[in-house]
């Protein structure tokens, strides 16, 4: 497969990405600063990804919370269990 010089670094940020995510520990004297600033840049995305996605779930979780529809129970009425005997 063949990437643009611009592609090949960004594919290969996002391997350096997922190996550090996954415990390789990398000095960062082995980066170059393009590799360095490509890093940060996917780690302040996935940043704002994830509060996207409490917030949406989060608003998701109230709105079902509001239309939820609530069972009273008639608490003045004895209740009787039948046991199919």
């Amino acid at each position: 497969m063949r990437f643009t010089p611009m592609g090949g670094a960004i594919t290969a940020a996002i391997d350096l990405d997922f190996a550090v995510n996954h415990g390789i520990t990398i000095p960062l004297s082995d980066l170059t600063y393009m590799q360095f600033r490509l890093l940060r840049i996917i780690s302040e995305e996935r940043g704002r990804f994830e509060e996207e996605e409490m917030k949406r779930r989060s608003e998701e979780a109230q709105l079902r919370g509001q239309n939820r529809p609530v069972m009273q129970i008639d608490q003045t009425r004895p209740r009787h269990r039948h046991h199919g005997w």
